[in-house]
């Protein structure tokens, strides 16, 4: 058996389940990890904001000020994403997380993600 024989695949949501209002955001959250479970992925990845700004933000960019009203629609509560985690779960796939923020690196724990990444565009700052 070779290695692409059986490849770990992550479906990417990212902030897609960015909306004005908390609740709408919640209902998309789960229904990116129940469309990435019905595809056959092993992991939903989202990415995770908490006060997105350039105060908070560990990798923040010259330009990401147009970007700032999306990050802010995709912020749940750790409650939130405990529900959310629940679902993945219940669903048998992982859910990981890109974080942006050092508070938020601190949800990863609560809720105990296999696996996390730390966003790419971070390099430049090192």
């Amino acid at each position: 058996m070779g290695l692409l024989d059986n490849p770990y695949v992550i479906a990417e949501a990212g902030t897609c389940h960015s909306a004005p209002d908390r609740q709408t955001r919640l209902i998309r959250a789960l229904e990116y990890v129940r469309a990435a479970a019905q595809s056959g992925a092993n992991a939903v990845k989202f990415q995770l904001f908490l006060a997105p700004s350039p105060r908070t933000m560990f990798c923040w960019h010259r330009g990401d000020e147009k970007n700032l009203t999306r990050w802010k629609n995709s912020v749940l509560s750790l409650d939130d994403w405990l529900i959310v985690k629940y679902h993945a779960d219940r669903a048998k796939i992982d859910l990981l997380f890109s974080c942006f923020e050092h508070e938020a690196i601190g949800y990863l724990h609560w809720l105990k993600v296999k696996a996390s990444k730390i966003a790419s565009r971070a390099a430049r700052n090192f």
